[in-house]
């Protein structure tokens, strides 16, 4: 992959029940100026126990609790927040 001139996930944040799914929006621009595909990044979750994501950026809910997912690639990175609670009760998220 040639070097990235930028990568940003979006939501930064973004809170789901357990069984949840959520595809992340990814703008990744290389140093050329064209637009890189999800699927040519790298993928990680801080916890798998908490929330799994795919190759194109999707991410499933697996259990209560935080994680980070990071994307990577092209010498550039950024990363989000999912908060994964279970799917009774009521909560409140201050939105941006």
């Amino acid at each position: 992959m040639p070097p990235l001139a930028q990568l940003a996930l979006s939501p930064r944040t973004d809170t789901l029940v357990v069984g949840g799914v959520r595809t992340l929006t990814v703008t990744a621009v290389d140093s050329s100026g064209h637009a890189v595909p999800a699927s040519a990044l790298q993928w990680s979750s801080s916890d798998a126990a908490v929330a799994t994501v795919s190759g194109a950026g999707a991410v499933t809910a697996v259990g209560e609790g935080l994680a980070r997912i990071v994307a990577s690639g092209g010498g550039r990175r950024d990363s989000m927040t999912v908060f994964v609670r279970s799917g009774s009760g009521w909560i409140a998220q201050a939105s941006h």
